[in-house]
């Protein structure tokens, strides 16, 4: 899991609670009250809000934060749960298609629309940390049309909502760090196959994050904590990791578990590592980004950490400090009889040109100290752990051939000579 959300407003630590103000504030308590409690957030509803105050003087007062007097991360809910309460429990009040919502409360005369196109302007409006997309609510023990539909139009739903974020902040010219996260719902009521289709949509899309969609409660009240956890599986690990080096490929693959995973793949580039990462903690503000490189890959755009200080990328830059190009230095010392030419480095201190960037840095020595300086780093980012390591551990792919790694590799013609060439 995440350890936490870097906000604009803010570091929320994961996991959390955060009290209801669904209107703006927390039924018998102010803002110091829970501040003094030591909350970090509050969650507010876009549904509500919108009627009472109303987005006008929600903006009058300068957004949600000074309306309320807080300080703090804000989340938003889009309303999507709400419309089901209030339509599907009773027709009359409204209806749902395609284009959005159309609703009249109990005891108003005012008819409300609201859009996927809306919720994210009145959130973004609000001056929230986080938005959800509308999504369309189903009960687990609807039937299967029900749930079908609600996942057909919470994923054409979000497809539009994620557009017109960008198009907003944007406009708004909001960099990558000062800009809200924008999450999105996976719904499917009691069905796996439904879950399945609606995260897999939504991942396509790409969000910041995903929330559980629909009344959590089967008809006996229970909590359905079966498709809970199904759903959480669903979303990968919310990382992403990027690999760049020759022997650390081998490593990389086998360690790195995330289902977003960038290497230099068919252009077969060393020193991508570094402003990949970068791109990456840019494009996903939200989740940690976590760059494993070998020493020498690191060595070719190191200099590129300046850009994630500057930009405010928060990734993470893991260097396997073991002094030597050693998928080379393996190859030399195997078959040219122990002669190793160009292939050793130095045991550079690359903890210490980190910290020369701005950036946090560190150097582990020892494997029991890689944890905690790891979670140091994830909540310092951006930052630089050094990792001292052993040119003996060699991977698989060093005892293949030299250019040996996966499909599409542009070295295969090279790796193939180089088989010959032993086999003679």
């Amino acid at each position: 899991m995440c350890p936490a959300l870097h906000l604009p407003h803010g570091q929320l630590a994961l996991p959390a609670f955060l009290p209801d103000a669904t209107r703006g504030v927390v039924r018998g308590v102010d803002s110091a009250d829970l501040e003094g409690c030591g909350v970090q957030s509050v969650v507010m509803n876009t549904f509500h809000l919108m009627q009472h105050p109303g987005s006008s003087t929600i903006q009058a007062l300068g957004g949600l934060h000074k309306m309320f007097g807080w300080s703090g991360p804000i989340v938003t809910d889009s309303g999507g749960f709400q419309v089901y309460s209030l339509i599907r429990q009773n027709p009359a009040y409204g209806s749902l298609t395609g284009k959005g919502a159309t609703f009249r409360p109990p005891g108003s005369s005012r008819r409300f629309n609201l859009t996927p196109e809306k919720s994210i302007q009145l959130q973004i409006a609000y001056g929230a940390d986080v938005l959800f997309c509308l999504d369309d609510c189903t009960h687990a023990d609807d039937p299967l049309d029900v749930q079908r539909e609600s996942v057909t139009r919470t994923i054409h739903w979000a497809r539009r909502c994620k557009a017109e974020f960008e198009r907003v902040i944007a406009q708004k010219g909001l960099a990558p760090g000062k800009r809200p996260l924008l999450f999105a719902v996976i719904q499917g009521g009691g069905e796996r196959d439904l879950r399945r289709e609606c995260a897999e949509a939504l991942l396509e899309i790409g969000f910041d994050g995903f929330g559980y969609g629909g009344w959590p409660l089967d008809g006996e009240g229970r909590l359905l904590t079966d498709m809970l956890a199904y759903t959480r599986e669903l979303v990968p690990p919310d990382h992403v990791a990027v690999a760049d080096g020759g022997d650390l490929l081998s490593f990389a693959r086998v360690g790195l578990e995330s289902k977003t995973y960038l290497d230099a793949g068919a252009f077969g580039c060393l020193g991508v590592g570094v402003p990949f990462a970068v791109a990456a903690a840019l494009a996903f503000p939200g989740r940690p980004v976590i760059s494993v490189n070998g020493d020498g890959a690191f060595g070719l755009n190191a200099m590129e950490v300046d850009t994630a200080v500057r930009h405010g990328a928060r990734a993470v830059f893991v260097v396997s400090n073991n002094a030597a190009w050693n998928i080379e230095r393996f190859d030399q010392e195997t078959n040219y009889g122990g002669r190793v030419v160009g292939t050793l480095l130095a045991h550079a201190d690359y903890a210490s040109l980190g910290r020369a960037l701005g950036a946090h840095g560190e150097r582990v020595e020892r494997p029991e100290d890689l944890r905690p300086a790891l979670a140091r780093a994830l909540e310092r980012a951006p930052a630089v752990v050094d990792v001292v390591t052993s040119r003996t551990a060699v991977s698989s792919d060093a005892r293949k051939g030299l250019g040996f790694v996966p499909d599409f590799q542009p070295l295969l013609a090279w790796d193939e000579a180089e088989r010959r060439r032993r086999d003679r």
